[in-house]
């Protein structure tokens, strides 16, 4: 009996002994998903902090800190971080150098180039040469020439974008007159066609009536008669938008009035066509002066239209019965009284 109690207890003993050999038996795939996860645990948490060092640098970059740039700079954070977190969609993905560009942080711009940073670095977004064209108007007494300023430092005048925009086109995009004479000056070409719609700088110039980058364009090579994917010249676009100024310009330089574009449309189409609806022009008792200078603002564009169907018209090389690829004249396109008659008075059929 005692002999048998014996034999139990060490059965008994033996059992737990196994059961807790079997309890922290870890099989290696199972001890590596262990370590993995530990590692992943890891990673995870130093991910975090570069992070946080890098978002440190993009702020610090934003407000012109340059002790704040420096500090997390040496605290390991990357000098061409991304900001994913940007409230701005065009901000998205924007580097430390593109936000002190902007803000014109001339120290911070130096700094970062002087730790390696390119000043033509895109990422598929656009230049720090591009980004100081847009911020080119002066808002403050004293501020930097930022794009002669970022020319200074071997940028590359015609760098391109991913969307094919340059930093010429951006600068007549925005009007920024100083900013163009710099890059002209500085070697820049006015390309016959870069975005995917085939733009060109003339082309952006004369959507925005910048008479002014309109003739410093020409005066530098660019094509007059310049068409876009869908056939639109420059003329052709300042009719269609009522670009008055621009349209002087361009018929004053001699543009062909009677190129046609994918459909067949001449400028005098596009321009039958833009003209606006007359409204009336008497005050409103109790109009809002918002209202107001909406209304005048309709009137000077249909102003602005029927004085660019008039100068059409007044072209000695204007084929005024041109037909479109639908068989259709200009007066079949005009729906407006006042610009039928005109057309009729001046022999359209």
């Amino acid at each position: 009996m005692r002999l048998e109690k014996a034999i139990a207890k060490k059965a008994l003993y033996l059992g737990i002994a196994a059961l807790a050999t079997v309890l922290t038996f870890k099989p290696p795939l199972v001890e590596r998903a262990y370590a993995g996860e530990k590692q992943t645990s890891s990673l995870a948490a130093l991910s975090k902090k570069q992070a946080s060092r890098d978002l440190d640098l993009i702020e610090a970059a934003k407000k012109g800190d340059l002790e704040g740039v420096k500090k997390a700079h040496e605290q390991g954070a990357d000098l061409n971080a991304k900001d994913m977190h940007s409230y701005f969609m065009y901000a998205h993905g924007w580097t430390p150098m593109l936000y002190a560009v902007k803000n014109k942080h001339a120290e911070v711009i130096e700094y970062l180039l002087e730790n390696g940073v390119d000043i033509n670095d895109n990422a598929g977004g656009p230049t720090p040469l591009m980004v100081a064209v847009y911020s080119d108007e002066k808002e403050k007494e004293g501020e930097i020439d930022i794009v002669r300023f970022v020319i200074s430092k071997n940028a590359d005048v015609n760098a391109t974008s991913d969307n094919g925009i340059t930093a010429p086109m951006g600068a007549a995009i925005y009007g920024r007159w100083d900013a163009y004479m710099a890059l002209v000056q500085n070697g820049a070409k006015t390309p016959v066609k870069s975005t995917s719609h085939g733009d060109s700088t003339l082309l952006l110039a004369v959507e925005k009536d910048r008479w002014d980058i309109v003739e410093l364009a020409l005066a530098t090579g660019a094509d007059i008669n310049v068409q876009d994917n869908y056939g639109v010249t420059p003329l052709m676009k300042a009719a269609a938008v009522g670009a008055v100024n621009s349209f002087k310009m361009l018929l004053a330089k001699a543009a062909d009035v009677n190129l046609q574009d994918e459909d067949g449309w001449t400028a005098l189409i596009w321009a039958v066509r833009a003209v606006p609806i007359k409204i009336d022009d008497k005050a409103v008792e109790g109009e809002r002066e918002v209202d107001k200078k909406l209304r005048e603002e309709k009137q000077q564009a249909r102003k602005d239209s029927m004085k660019i169907v008039e100068l059409l018209l007044s072209s000695p090389h204007l084929i005024i019965d041109a037909r479109d690829e639908s068989g259709k004249t200009a007066i079949d396109h005009a729906d407006d009284r006042e610009v039928i008659e005109l057309l009729k008075k001046h022999g359209a059929n």
